[in-house]
Order: structure tokens, then C-alpha cells, then sequence
């Protein structure tokens, strides 16, 4: 069994919900990583698949506004929510006091 979610995966997005960029000298690090749980009855009934999470990291590193921009499975949408809402991020400051939004595949894989 795998559930995946690794930082490199996480793309940072503009206001519009299209891909954008931290300037050089923006870093925005996981500093708490919460991985989803993968109930057993889950798969045993051979429920698997990728959610996207997208979400909003606060100046404070904190996770808002997390949703489900790609469904796999109703029930693998609220255990992937309910991870990425759990992370922390460091701190952070731009000068214009904006907020920065991201998106992040959560995989839920049954290895053979």
C-alpha cells in the first residue's frame, strides 16, 4: 500500500487558479507534514486514485481554504482534505501582504 504526497508535487498558483512562481527570493517550506489516512476497508474494497488539494498558505504557514479541485472518490476527498488542512508551513512575508495558493496531488495507491 502507498499514499503519496511529496512537497515536489505542490504547484504554486496565481489568483486566477493558473500556474505561477515564487520570486527568488520567496521559499515556502513544509515544516509539519500530515499524511492522509488509508482505512483498511477502503482498500480492501480496491478504492484508490489521485485527489488534487488546492489550498491557501496564511503569512502565519497555516492551510486555508482547502478543497477538491479533481475527485477520485468521495471518501478519498475527505481523508486528503483533512490531511493537507493539518499542515504547516514556515512563515512567511511578502510585501504586499498576499497570501500564496497552491495545489497538490494526494495518491492513495494498493501495491500489488
Amino acid at each position: 500500500m502507498t499514499v503519496g504526497c511529496a512537497s515536489p508535487g505542490v504547484r504554486v498558483l496565481n489568483q486566477t487558479g493558473g500556474a505561477a512562481t515564487l520570486s527568488a527570493d520567496e521559499k515556502l517550506k513544509l515544516t509539519r507534514f500530515v499524511p492522509p489516512e488509508y482505512p483498511e476497508e477502503l482498500r480492501r474494497s480496491g478504492i484508490q486514485g489521485e485527489v488534487q488539494v488546492r489550498f491557501v498558505v496564511q503569512p502565519d504557514g497555516t492551510v486555508t481554504g482547502a478543497h477538491v479541485a479533481k475527485s477520485a472518490h468521495p471518501r478519498l476527498d475527505e481523508l486528503a482534505l483533512a490531511a493537507v488542512s493539518r499542515w504547516q508551513f514556515e512563515r512567511y512575508a511578502r510585501q504586499d501582504g498576499s497570501t500564496i495558493n497552491l495545489q497538490t496531488p494526494v495518491t492513495f495507491k494498493i501495491d500489488p
